[in-house]
Protein backbone atom coordinates (compact mmCIF):
# COMPACT_ATOMS: atom_id res chain seq x y z
CA UNK A 1 0.00 0.00 0.00
CA UNK A 2 3.22 1.89 0.31
CA UNK A 3 2.27 5.63 2.25
CA UNK A 4 -1.47 5.69 1.24
CA UNK A 5 -3.63 6.89 3.94
CA UNK A 6 -7.44 6.90 4.28
CA UNK A 7 -8.67 10.81 4.99
CA UNK A 8 -12.41 10.44 4.53
CA UNK A 9 -13.73 7.99 6.70
CA UNK A 10 -16.84 7.64 9.04
CA UNK A 11 -17.12 6.36 12.06
CA UNK A 12 -20.57 5.60 14.36
CA UNK A 13 -20.56 9.26 15.11
CA UNK A 14 -21.58 9.61 12.01
CA UNK A 15 -25.58 8.58 13.37
CA UNK A 16 -26.71 5.68 10.83
CA UNK A 17 -24.30 6.67 8.59
CA UNK A 18 -21.35 3.78 9.10
CA UNK A 19 -21.39 0.11 9.97
CA UNK A 20 -17.84 -0.23 11.73
CA UNK A 21 -16.62 0.52 14.72
CA UNK A 22 -13.84 3.03 15.77
CA UNK A 23 -11.82 0.32 17.13
CA UNK A 24 -12.59 -2.10 13.73
CA UNK A 25 -11.45 0.94 11.38
CA UNK A 26 -8.07 1.15 13.21
CA UNK A 27 -7.52 -2.40 13.47
CA UNK A 28 -8.14 -2.74 9.31
CA UNK A 29 -6.20 0.18 8.83
CA UNK A 30 -3.16 -1.18 10.81
CA UNK A 31 -3.56 -4.18 9.48
CA UNK A 32 -3.27 -2.13 5.40
CA UNK A 33 -0.21 -0.61 7.58
CA UNK A 34 -1.60 3.05 6.71
CA UNK A 35 0.66 5.61 8.35
CA UNK A 36 -2.01 7.72 9.14
CA UNK A 37 -6.04 7.66 9.06
CA UNK A 38 -8.33 10.75 9.55
CA UNK A 39 -11.89 10.96 11.57
CA UNK A 40 -14.45 12.82 9.30
CA UNK A 41 -17.83 12.30 10.73
CA UNK A 42 -20.75 14.28 9.10
CA UNK A 43 -20.95 18.05 11.17
CA UNK A 44 -19.42 16.62 14.74
CA UNK A 45 -16.07 15.83 16.16
CA UNK A 46 -17.60 14.17 19.34
CA UNK A 47 -15.87 10.68 18.00
CA UNK A 48 -12.40 12.28 18.09
CA UNK A 49 -11.16 11.21 21.58
CA UNK A 50 -11.74 7.89 20.92
CA UNK A 51 -10.67 7.45 17.87
CA UNK A 52 -7.39 9.79 18.56
CA UNK A 53 -6.68 7.10 21.85
CA UNK A 54 -7.77 4.00 19.16
CA UNK A 55 -4.83 5.36 16.58
CA UNK A 56 -2.18 5.64 18.89
CA UNK A 57 -2.26 2.68 20.50
CA UNK A 58 -2.28 1.27 17.01
CA UNK A 59 0.78 3.44 15.85
CA UNK A 60 -1.29 5.37 13.62
CA UNK A 61 -1.27 8.85 13.36
CA UNK A 62 -5.01 9.90 13.44
CA UNK A 63 -5.90 13.15 11.41
CA UNK A 64 -8.55 14.79 12.91
CA UNK A 65 -11.39 16.45 10.79
CA UNK A 66 -15.09 16.58 9.71
CA UNK A 67 -17.20 16.29 6.99
CA UNK A 68 -18.99 19.72 6.29
CA UNK A 69 -22.18 20.88 5.00
CA UNK A 70 -21.19 23.90 3.23
CA UNK A 71 -24.18 26.59 1.92
CA UNK A 72 -23.54 28.09 -1.32
CA UNK A 73 -26.42 30.12 -1.08
CA UNK A 74 -24.39 33.37 -2.24
CA UNK A 75 -23.27 31.41 -5.45
CA UNK A 76 -26.66 29.68 -6.15
CA UNK A 77 -28.51 33.26 -6.12
CA UNK A 78 -31.94 32.91 -7.57
CA UNK A 79 -31.47 29.05 -8.04
CA UNK A 80 -32.30 28.24 -4.27
CA UNK A 81 -30.54 27.56 -1.53
CA UNK A 82 -27.48 24.53 -2.39
CA UNK A 83 -25.38 23.16 0.08
CA UNK A 84 -22.48 20.57 -0.81
CA UNK A 85 -19.92 18.72 1.18
CA UNK A 86 -16.66 19.80 2.20
CA UNK A 87 -13.85 17.96 3.98
CA UNK A 88 -11.74 19.91 6.12
CA UNK A 89 -8.87 17.89 8.01
CA UNK A 90 -7.13 20.21 10.77
CA UNK A 91 -3.38 20.43 10.14
CA UNK A 92 -1.95 21.93 13.57
CA UNK A 93 -3.65 23.71 16.64
CA UNK A 94 -5.13 26.52 14.53
CA UNK A 95 -6.85 24.26 12.39
CA UNK A 96 -8.30 21.93 15.05
CA UNK A 97 -9.50 24.97 16.82
CA UNK A 98 -11.14 26.81 13.60
CA UNK A 99 -12.94 23.36 13.07
CA UNK A 100 -15.07 23.28 16.35
CA UNK A 101 -15.64 27.08 16.00
CA UNK A 102 -17.33 26.47 13.07
CA UNK A 103 -19.39 23.31 14.11
CA UNK A 104 -19.94 25.13 17.00
CA UNK A 105 -21.48 28.20 15.49
CA UNK A 106 -23.99 25.78 12.66
CA UNK A 107 -25.21 23.35 15.84
CA UNK A 108 -26.21 27.12 17.79
CA UNK A 109 -27.77 28.52 14.49
CA UNK A 110 -29.58 25.88 13.46
CA UNK A 111 -29.24 22.55 15.73
CA UNK A 112 -31.61 20.31 13.44
CA UNK A 113 -29.68 20.81 10.23
CA UNK A 114 -26.50 22.42 11.16
CA UNK A 115 -25.02 23.93 7.98
CA UNK A 116 -21.92 26.06 7.62
CA UNK A 117 -21.88 29.52 5.71
CA UNK A 118 -18.97 29.30 2.94
CA UNK A 119 -18.40 32.88 3.82
CA UNK A 120 -17.74 32.09 7.40
CA UNK A 121 -15.62 28.64 6.60
CA UNK A 122 -13.73 31.25 4.38
CA UNK A 123 -12.96 33.51 7.41
CA UNK A 124 -12.34 30.89 9.60
CA UNK A 125 -9.89 28.06 7.27
CA UNK A 126 -6.54 29.00 8.20
CA UNK A 127 -4.81 25.71 9.55
CA UNK A 128 -7.39 23.48 7.76
CA UNK A 129 -7.12 21.23 4.43
CA UNK A 130 -10.07 21.45 2.40
CA UNK A 131 -10.83 18.57 -0.32
CA UNK A 132 -13.91 19.67 -2.54
CA UNK A 133 -16.39 17.28 -3.39
CA UNK A 134 -16.45 13.95 -2.61
CA UNK A 135 -19.57 11.88 -4.09
CA UNK A 136 -22.09 13.88 -2.41
CA UNK A 137 -20.59 17.01 -3.42
CA UNK A 138 -22.20 19.40 -5.62
CA UNK A 139 -19.39 19.66 -7.93
CA UNK A 140 -19.57 16.32 -8.36
CA UNK A 141 -23.19 16.44 -8.75
CA UNK A 142 -22.94 19.08 -11.55
CA UNK A 143 -19.74 16.63 -13.35
CA UNK A 144 -22.17 13.80 -13.81
CA UNK A 145 -25.48 15.50 -14.63
CA UNK A 146 -22.66 16.63 -17.84
CA UNK A 147 -23.09 20.34 -15.92
CA UNK A 148 -19.48 21.22 -17.16
CA UNK A 149 -19.50 24.77 -16.99
CA UNK A 150 -21.23 24.90 -13.65
CA UNK A 151 -19.01 22.52 -12.28
CA UNK A 152 -15.78 25.01 -13.24
CA UNK A 153 -18.01 27.91 -11.92
CA UNK A 154 -18.13 26.71 -8.62
CA UNK A 155 -14.82 25.89 -8.16
CA UNK A 156 -13.78 29.03 -9.33
CA UNK A 157 -16.08 30.36 -6.78
CA UNK A 158 -14.66 28.18 -4.20
CA UNK A 159 -11.42 29.51 -5.07
CA UNK A 160 -12.09 33.12 -4.80
CA UNK A 161 -13.52 32.50 -1.52
CA UNK A 162 -11.07 30.23 0.10
CA UNK A 163 -7.98 30.35 -2.03
CA UNK A 164 -5.82 27.78 -3.47
CA UNK A 165 -3.72 26.83 -0.64
CA UNK A 166 -4.68 23.88 1.17
CA UNK A 167 -7.06 23.20 -1.17
CA UNK A 168 -7.60 20.03 -3.51
CA UNK A 169 -10.44 18.42 -5.18
CA UNK A 170 -11.88 14.57 -3.98
CA UNK A 171 -11.66 11.84 -6.01
CA UNK A 172 -13.16 8.73 -5.61
CA UNK A 173 -13.61 5.38 -7.62
CA UNK A 174 -16.83 3.71 -6.00
CA UNK A 175 -17.57 1.14 -8.89
CA UNK A 176 -20.48 2.86 -9.25
CA UNK A 177 -21.77 3.11 -13.31
CA UNK A 178 -20.45 6.72 -13.39
CA UNK A 179 -17.52 6.53 -11.67
CA UNK A 180 -15.12 6.33 -14.15
CA UNK A 181 -16.48 9.35 -16.06
CA UNK A 182 -16.42 11.07 -12.77
CA UNK A 183 -13.00 10.10 -12.33
CA UNK A 184 -11.79 11.53 -15.93
CA UNK A 185 -14.08 14.64 -15.54
CA UNK A 186 -12.75 15.50 -12.15
CA UNK A 187 -9.17 15.03 -13.49
CA UNK A 188 -9.91 17.20 -16.47
CA UNK A 189 -11.49 19.77 -14.44
CA UNK A 190 -8.92 20.33 -11.35
CA UNK A 191 -5.82 20.89 -13.91
CA UNK A 192 -8.05 23.64 -15.69
CA UNK A 193 -7.97 25.52 -12.75
CA UNK A 194 -4.71 24.64 -11.54
CA UNK A 195 -5.46 22.46 -8.28
CA UNK A 196 -4.34 19.15 -7.38
CA UNK A 197 -6.58 16.05 -6.91
CA UNK A 198 -7.19 13.83 -3.79
CA UNK A 199 -7.62 10.09 -3.94
CA UNK A 200 -9.97 8.82 -0.54
CA UNK A 201 -12.53 5.82 -0.65
CA UNK A 202 -15.30 7.61 1.45
CA UNK A 203 -14.82 5.10 3.77
CA UNK A 204 -18.25 3.98 5.70
CA UNK A 205 -17.14 0.43 6.65
CA UNK A 206 -13.58 -1.47 7.86
CA UNK A 207 -14.48 -4.71 6.16
CA UNK A 208 -16.66 -6.54 3.52
CA UNK A 209 -18.44 -8.10 6.51
CA UNK A 210 -19.88 -5.06 8.10
CA UNK A 211 -21.55 -4.13 4.95
CA UNK A 212 -24.58 -5.34 6.24
CA UNK A 213 -24.84 -3.04 9.11
CA UNK A 214 -23.80 -0.11 7.04
CA UNK A 215 -26.59 -1.23 4.56
CA UNK A 216 -29.65 -1.51 7.28
CA UNK A 217 -28.68 1.73 9.27
CA UNK A 218 -29.01 3.61 5.68
CA UNK A 219 -32.07 2.03 5.47
CA UNK A 220 -33.27 3.67 8.57
CA UNK A 221 -31.86 7.00 7.72
CA UNK A 222 -33.13 7.12 4.00
CA UNK A 223 -36.46 5.59 5.30
CA UNK A 224 -36.33 2.41 2.89
CA UNK A 225 -37.39 -1.19 3.68
CA UNK A 226 -34.75 -3.55 4.43
CA UNK A 227 -35.54 -6.41 2.39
Amino acid sequence: MGEWCELHCHTPYSFRNAGSSIPGLVKRAQALRMPALAITDTMTLAGVVRFSQACQKAGIRPIIGCELLVSQACFAAGKGSETGTIIALAKDREGYVNLCGLLSRANLANPKRPIVPLTELADHRAGLVLLLGGCDGAIQRLLVAGNLWGARALVAHYIEKLGRVDLALEVQQTLLPESSLLLVRSAQLAEEVGIPCAATNGAHYAVPEDYRVYDALSCVRLGLNVF
